[in-house]
Parts: structure tokens; sequence; C-alpha cells
């Protein structure tokens, strides 16, 4: 069917050619011409059969209009001609005659015809083209379906391009489908064909899919009209995902807006200016009021607050109406405190923002507010204000003098005791630096830049000590506390707080006058008490030249290292800057040297091996530890290594945690097995026992390959 249909579509357009319509009116022509000369000269038949002249003239008048006429011209012609040339008789020409007439009258007949029906035919071609250029060239998608017997939307007849171009089926693609195969909607395909053949149109919206999957959101208009016999839809659809796009956002921006309305703590209203009525308040007012907000819309303004903020806001209004009427657009947005009334009788202080709204001419209409509680910010602003008056009496009432200075080290504020100093009046120091002032001694100026600068890059300034002069030229000691104010993490200003001193420093400069005294006293003390040690030691020497027994000799010896001990104790305290302590790690190496070299006949059998450290130890301590190092030193000369005997000492003084260590130790013959070292009849270990208790040491002896004597003791500090 579909072919026959096209086949018959070309052979149309063929007909349509004017050549080949040329053609076939010649062709006609020609054949009557031989057919009347066949009859007329070659019969010689008088009354010729011209009904099928009838053929060419009709066919002319369709297709040459007017000009069809010089067919039926023609055709007379040739007629009478070809009768007379074969002399037949003029009887009976006058059918011939009449025939001519008829043909003409035909012939204008199917020219008038022609024409109109040409004319139609144009005027339909032309509403067909202004109907097909409006289908296509629409922005929208239009669809003629054609609707079935039993009601249901059959297939679509003609798509325009739109509808190709933003469905992306092509128009074959189309004819092969219905509605329910690109698209769906709430009512449904069936539903919507029954309301529009009941109404004759129908409204709706649809989601169509094109051919890649995406969903277009569409608007649709459908009308129905006959056509052929038939009941046919055109349906426009327009595309509305922008208007949807819009509506989802303007739906989003109200449910925002009413989220925020409802759920902040602020209270928002609209208030009409004439009626002075609430058209809307949010539900935050029942916290801020203790009315909810159906109670606040039947309310008026002199009801929501205090007559005295009434009366301001009533005064204030015809100005800033008259304002924004004037065209100050500044006058649209406007700010009050407004003691407002709370259900139980209580006042609120509030803090209220209106903006003026308009009508469609531009004139006042009504007022958008927002009310915030300003209870809490107004009790911080009393505790701020009683906080900045208490300080305030602290700055002035404080006996240190206290500056703040800019950046630039130009005076910002002062209390009195700080005025004292300076000679000039408040109104005249303010904005100056203290270099100007004359308060700084100018060869001090450099150091004072330099703290600034730190100050300035917000470096640590520590306190210090400097001088001031007075008003009267006085030096002043003070000591100067530095501290920046910060805002944002960045200074802008500096706090100098400086501490009188004067008084201090005379006292510590007589203290130090005395204390320099004392401590030439002390050393002079430990001089004589160390010279007095060294008398006594060269007492003993002297004597034991006169003494012959060996043993009474050794004991004279002994006595005389004890005192040189003690002695080479005071010798170092004197020379120490250090009065109360030794260093008891230079002392041990000295004290070891001095009786090494006063026992040793041979220093190449005996070695003395030293591992101390250089630790501070005090005078009380020092001087028994110093005999126990003589003691046992001595004992391990004298007795370790008999008859030459090689061997060596190891003299160690460390720390031990927090207690100080000794040990002396040697590898010599040792003591005897069963000997008591705690209980010996042995000065030198009775010596060793005693002072060891007397700085609180633990005293152990090993005796094992030699003698090793180990002191702890804990240390002392002051």
């Amino acid at each position: 069917m579909e072919k026959k249909t096209i086949n018959g579509h070309r052979f149309h357009e063929k007909l349509e050619d004017k050549n080949i319509q040329n053609g076939i009116i010649v062709s006609l022509v020609g054949a009557c011409t031989i057919i009347t000369v066949y009859f007329h000269i070659f019969l010689n038949i008088s009354t010729v059969f011209t009904h099928f002249y009838y053929v060419p003239i009709i066919i002319s008048a369709l297709w040459w209009k007017r000009r069809g006429l010089l067919v039926t011209a023609f055709l007379s012609v040739v007629l009478i001609i070809t009768r007379l040339n074969t002399g037949l008789s003029f009887f009976g020409i006058e059918d011939d005659l009449f025939r001519i007439m008829i043909l003409f009258f035909v012939s204008i007949v199917a020219i008038i015809l022609a024409e109109s029906i040409s004319s139609s035919q144009e005027s339909l071609k032309s509403s067909e083209e202004k109907f097909r250029e409006v289908f296509n060239k629409v922005n929208d998608i239009m669809t003629l379906i054609e609707i079935n017997e039993n009601g249901r939307a059959g297939n679509y007849i003609e798509v325009n391009d739109v509808a190709v171009s933003k469905l992306g089926y092509s128009k074959e693609e189309f004819a092969k489908m219905t509605p329910r195969d690109i698209g769906t909607s709430k009512k449904g395909v069936d539903n919507q064909i029954k309301e529009l053949l009941s109404l004759g149109y129908s409204t709706f919206e649809r989601t169509y899919y094109s051919k890649d999957g995406l969903e277009i959101p569409v608007e649709i208009n459908s009308h129905i009209f006959m056509l052929k016999g038939k009941k046919i839809a055109l349906s426009v659809a327009r595309d509305v995902t922008e208007r949807k796009k819009a509506e989802n956002a303007l739906r989003d921006s109200e449910e925002r807006y009413r989220f925020i309305s409802e759920n902040t703590a602020d209270v928002i209203w609209l208030l009409d200016i004439e009626s002075q009525k609430f058209d809307y308040v949010s539900p935050s007012v029942f916290y801020l009021r203790g009315y909810t907000a159906e109670e606040v819309i039947s309310q008026s303004m002199v009801e929501v607050m205090t007559p005295e903020s009434y009366q301001i806001i009533m005064k204030d209004l015809p100005i800033k109406l008259e304002a924004f009427i004037a065209g100050e657009d500044l006058s649209r947005i406007s700010s009050y405190k407004v003691d407002q009334i709370h259900k139980d009788g209580s006042i609120i202080p509030t803090e209220v923002v209106t903006t003026l709204l308009t009508d469609s001419e531009g004139k006042p209409e009504k007022f958008l507010g927002v009310s915030r509680d300003i209870s809490e910010r107004m009790e911080k602003e009393r505790q701020l204000k009683e906080s900045e008056e208490k300080y305030r009496t602290l700055f002035q009432m404080s006996p240190d003098y206290i500056a703040l200075i800019d950046l630039d080290g130009k005076i910002i504020e002062f209390n009195d005791a700080a005025g004292n100093l300076i000679e000039v009046g408040r109104d005249e120091a303010i904005g100056k630096s203290f270099f100007e002032l004359g308060m700084i001694i100018p060869e001090n100026i450099p150091f004072y830049q330099q703290k600034m600068a730190l100050l300035n890059d917000s470096k640590d300034v520590k306190p210090y000590e400097t001088v001031l002069l007075d008003k009267n030229g006085h030096e002043r000691w003070v000591e100067l506390f530095n501290t920046p104010l910060k805002k944002y993490d960045e200074s802008y200003a500096i706090l100098i707080i400086a501490n009188d001193i004067t008084e201090r420093k005379l006292a510590e400069d007589q203290l130090k006058e005395s204390l320099s005294e004392k401590e030439m006293l002390l050393k002079e003390i430990h001089h004589r008490v160390k010279n007095n040690l060294m008398i006594i030691s060269s007492l003993l020497s002297i004597q034991s030249r006169f003494i012959k027994d060996k043993e009474a000799l050794g004991i004279f010896k002994e006595s005389q290292n004890r005192a040189k001990s003690m002695a080479l104790i005071h010798e170092r305290l004197y020379r120490s800057t250090d009065l109360k302590r030794i260093d008891m790690g230079d002392y041990i190496r000295t004290l070891s040297n001095d009786l090494f070299y006063a026992y040793v006949t041979n220093d190449q059998k005996i070695q003395i091996k030293l591992d101390v450290e250089d630790i501070m130890v005090d005078i009380n301590t020092s001087i028994p530890l110093g005999l126990i190092i003589n003691e046992i030193i001595t004992n391990a000369l004298k007795h370790a290594f008999p008859n030459e005997m090689p061997g060596s000492i190891l003299i160690s003084f460390h720390r031990a945690a927090d207690k100080l260590k000794l040990e002396v130790a040697d590898d010599g013959i040792g003591f005897p097995k069963d000997l008591d070292y705690k209980n010996t009849s042995s000065m030198g270990l009775q010596l060793v026992n005693s002072l060891s208790n007397q700085i609180d040491a633990e005293l152990t002896v090993v005796m094992e390959k030699g003698t090793s004597f180990q002191i702890t003791f804990p240390e002392k500090t002051f």
C-alpha cells in the first residue's frame, strides 16, 4: 500500500512537469487532426464524430487555462478546412458550426472550472505552506495523532521539526510510535484521550523521554478536529524544564525562608502601615513575648510595646516616610531599640530593624521587621561598663606609672601616677612620645627604640630596669613591663607599666655594699684559718724533728697532713667567689697529689688514677669529706703496698641519682680478713667512720683484690 502511494506521488509529480503537459496536449491535438483528416479527406464523410475533441480541449483548459482556447480554435479550423478541402457541399456545415460552438462552450466552462480549481488549490497550497511553516518553525513540539474508533491514541500522523530535534526520533520512527512510547503523565494517555473527546480540548503536564533517555517535562495543549472523516488530535507540547527549575528553586527558597522564619530565634514580622496590624509573625515570637503568632496577629502596635517606645516609633515614622517619598533611599531601613511587653507583664528590651516595602505603584505599604532580644547583650554591656569603671579606677589609683601608647610611640592615655612624672598637662601630653617630653635620658633613646621595634614585630620583651627623669629632672629607677594589646591577632597599642624601684635600688646598693664588706671579712677569716692551720702544720713538722720514735713520728706526720687538708679547703674558699662551696673535683686532685709526693718515694711503683667530676660541695660537707679522703689515701699509701710492691690507687667522685658517691680503691694487700672496720682501734678508721656519720654518709668497705672504700652521701643544696 505504501509502495502504491509512493508511485502515485511520483506520477503526480511527473504530470506537474510543463514539458510533459505540453507534449500530451500536442499529441492529443495531433491525434484529433489526423482523425478529422482521415474522415473528411480519405473517407469523404461529411459528419465527423467530434466528441473525442473534448479530451484535448478539457485537458488544455485544465493545464493551460485560457490558453486552452487556442486548442479549441485550432481544432475548429481543422474541422472547417478539411470539410471544405474535400469538396463537400455546404449542406450540413451548420452542424459543424454548432459543434464548434459547443466545443468553445465546453472549453470556456472547463477554463472557468480549471481557474476556479487552480485558485482553490493555490489557496489550499498557500494555507498548507503556512500551516507547514508554523508547524515546523514554532518552538514547541507539535504532533498530529489519529484517534482510533475505540477511543485510544493511534500512531503519530505528523510531527514538526522541533519534535525531531528535541526527542531525537526521525519522522519515520514517529510514524511507527504512539504517545505511550515517548512519555508518561499522572493522568495516563487513556484518561487524557477521554477528556479530549469529552471537551474537545485538554491541557495537562507530561514527561517526554528522548531517544537518548533525557527527561523533558512539557505542558501539552490538545485539540480534536475531523480530517477526512477521522478524529485527529493536534497537540502542542511546550518544554517547561526552565519553568520547573524556577518553580523548584522558588519552592526551595520558600521552604528555606519558612524554615529560617520558623526556627530562628529572631522574630520576623510583616506590618501593614495603614492599619498598624500584623500580616505575618514568625512562631519564635512565643519565646520572646510569651504569645503565639496567632495571638500577636490580632494585636496592634500599641499592645506590643511600652508607651514610651510607641511614642518614639510614632514620632519617627512620619519622618521616615516623608524622607523615603522625597527620594532618600537610605530611609528605607531603620533600626530602633524597642521595649516590648511580655505576656507575664515583664519588659523585654529588643533591637528592631525594619525595611520599608512598597506597592506596585512605589508607595509605602508595609514594614518587614526583625526583632531580637537584647536582654543578655544589655546585661553584658552593663557588666562591661562596670568592669571598665572598675579598671579605670584601678588604672588611675595604681601607684605604678601606667601609660598606653600606639605603635608609633605616641601617648594615648596615662594614669595620675604617670602624670606626676610629666612636666606638661594631660591635654598637651596626649599624642606626643616620651622622647618629646624629656623623660628619657638621651643616650638611652636607641635602647628604647630597639624595644619598640621588637614590640611592633609582636616579639616578647622581658621586663627590664631603666632610669626615667621626672618633671624635676631627678632620676627614678623603674622596672618596665611592656604588653602588646591585640585585636584580631594584630597589635594596635602597647601597655606600659613602670614600677618605681628607686628606693629598692638604693636599698640594694646598700645591701650589696654591706654584703661586699661581709664577703671581704669572710675571705679574711678563711685566710687566717688557713694560715693558722698551716702554722699548726709547720709547728708539728718542727716538733717532729725531735721525735725519735717512728710510731710517734708517724702520728705527728698524719696530724700535719690533716691540718694541711683542712687548710687547703679554707684556701680554696678564700680564692673562690663562692664563700659557701668549693669545687670538690679540683680539691681531690690537689690533695691526692700532695699526699702522693709526701709518702711515695718511688713514683714508678705506685700510681694514682683520678676519675673525678667537678662538683660544688658546701663547706659543712667538704671539710669532713676532705679529712675522710686524706685518711683513706694516707692509709693506702702507707700500708697497701709493702716492700715496694707496685700498684695503683683509683679515686672516683661522681653524682649518683640525687646523691654524691666517693670511692677510693687500691689493688694492694688489703685488710686482714678478720678486721672489723667499724670497730677498730685504728684512729684513721675511727675518724673515717665518725666523719661519715657526720655528713650522713653510707660507708661500705669491699675487701676483694685490695680494698675499696665507697662513701655515698646526700647532696645538700642552699
